[in-house]
């Protein structure tokens, strides 16, 4: 694992989902974007001032460079400053690098605790109106969700309603994409964006604000891209031990 050692400043909501002349583009937070490359992205939480960590795999050491899946970052929690932590998920080979999925959980410092109210307009600012949402018993939001198509136009409509409160898209498996059932779920067609609220000591005021991005096209394309070039390179490196047996050409006694 690499880890690059950075300062990192207080953060909140930064960046929006239109682009240029109104157009609209992926969601984001912190100005990490779905879609975004690599080099982008470590280029974004440098300038957060994140400490960078990157977790890499290779499984059973038969691959001759690990593969690069994630990034992740962090600052601790101050008097006066939240405490951010960061997940970047990274597509793999054979599919380009780039992120499909982004975890950030901000923890805020008592004496700058938001209403639950404030959290809500913020994000309604930044990502639009919600498609979804979900109360806690003291009427404050808790869960909110939206949903939007491969350009970042957001959906709406009751079909749409009812995939953003059902479908549970931030966590993927591997085996939900190599089925026929899994290739047409309807959760995997879409971008989602959730905000969960949590106001853990004081009704109606925030202790944590976690949000979750997942482009699910992305999930579904590279994961049994993935896992297919993942068995492909195995039984390449199986051949490759059988021959080099051969090679040797050890006989036994018989």
């Amino acid at each position: 694992m690499r880890i690059v050692g950075l300062v990192l400043a207080g953060l909140f909501l930064l960046g929006g989902v239109v682009g240029h002349a109104g157009e609209p583009k992926l969601p984001d937070t912190l100005g990490l974007a779905l879609g975004m490359s690599v080099k982008d992205a470590v280029q974004r939480m440098k300038e957060l001032g994140l400490a960078i960590h990157a977790a890499e795999m290779n499984p059973s050491n038969i691959l001759e460079k690990p593969l690069l899946h994630e990034l992740g970052g962090s600052k601790a929690l101050t008097g006066s400053v939240s405490g951010e932590t960061l997940r970047v998920s990274i597509a793999t080979p054979p599919h380009s690098q780039v992120v499909w999925q982004v975890f950030r959980t901000s923890q805020f410092p008592e004496q700058a605790r938001p209403a639950s109210a404030s959290i809500l307009t913020s994000l309604r600012e930044k990502y639009g109106p919600e498609i979804w949402k979900e109360l806690d018993a003291a009427g404050h939001p808790r869960v909110v969700r939206w949903l939007f198509d491969e350009q970042g136009r957001a959906l709406t409509g009751e079909a749409n309603a009812m995939l953003a409160r059902g479908c549970n898209s931030y966590s993927p498996n591997n085996g939900t994409f190599n089925t026929p059932a899994g290739q047409r779920d309807p959760c995997y067609g879409m971008v989602h964006l959730e905000a969960k609220i949590s106001a853990q000591s004081k009704a109606g005021i925030v202790d944590l604000l976690e949000i979750k991005l997942m482009h699910g096209p992305i999930a579904r394309t590279f994961l049994p891209a993935t896992d297919a070039w993942i068995q492909e390179e195995q039984a390449k490196a199986a051949n490759r031990e059988v021959e080099k047996a051969k090679q040797q050409g050890v006989k036994p006694a018989l």
